[in-house]
């Protein structure tokens, strides 16, 4: 038996095309000017869970998702992938991104698991990373 094709039309499609990422990976020059030295904050979009980040401008960071803090750094590489590493007493913990801008907001893209942090609150004003940094 032979599978039917519809025709869904030029809009159906492209709304569907819309569904998923077509943005172009920022550069490194790109990620850097955006993210060090600041504070942000959003949700992991699959999960709708709240997290906050501070980055100061050497790269070290508090991250804080629904309460579970950790502190750790942030390095970019030539290509603008954006690696965030938290060591731990028994263990350390590496997520790797590509960072991207998708409907005017920028997106942590994992790498791995493609999951998206999407950056809602961006505070260019860096004084320093609170180690009980609020998800708000």
């Amino acid at each position: 038996m032979f599978g039917r094709v519809a025709w869904v039309g030029p809009s159906l499609a492209l709304s569907l095309l819309a569904t998923h990422s077509l943005a172009d990976p920022l550069t490194a020059q790109e990620v850097r000017d955006f993210m060090l030295g600041v504070k942000m904050s959003g949700v992991l979009v699959e999960t709708n869970e709240q997290w906050f980040e501070c980055i100061s401008p050497n790269g070290e960071t508090v991250y804080n998702i629904e309460g579970q803090i950790s502190t750790g750094f942030v390095e970019i590489d030539e290509d603008g992938r954006t690696c965030f590493t938290y060591p731990r007493a028994t263990t350390t913990s590496t997520s790797c991104f590509t960072v991207e801008e998708q409907d005017g907001k920028k997106v942590f893209v994992e790498v791995a698991s493609k999951l998206r942090f999407r950056v809602d609150e961006l505070d260019p004003t860096f004084d320093d990373c609170p180690i009980s940094a609020p998800v708000s």
